[in-house]
């Protein structure tokens, strides 16, 4: 019995994390930060795309009547 009770490995506890709920989380979002972030993906999946119905972003569009 001596030698299963040395294989037998004690398994270290991870510390616990914190439980963070989704308001508390986007309550400290700064405002700029995301309105930068969402500007700057957008633009790239624009860019992404060849539709030749959308204006590239860095043409100016030519307003027709």
């Amino acid at each position: 019995m001596g030698k299963a009770e040395e294989s037998k490995k004690v398994k270290a506890k991870k510390p616990k994390k914190p439980k963070v709920t989704v308001s508390d989380a986007a309550a400290k979002i700064d405002a700029d930060d995301l309105s930068a972030f969402l500007a700057d993906i957008t633009l790239e999946l624009i860019k992404s795309f060849s539709c030749p119905f959308l204006p590239h972003p860095d043409e100016k569009r030519i307003k027709r009547f």
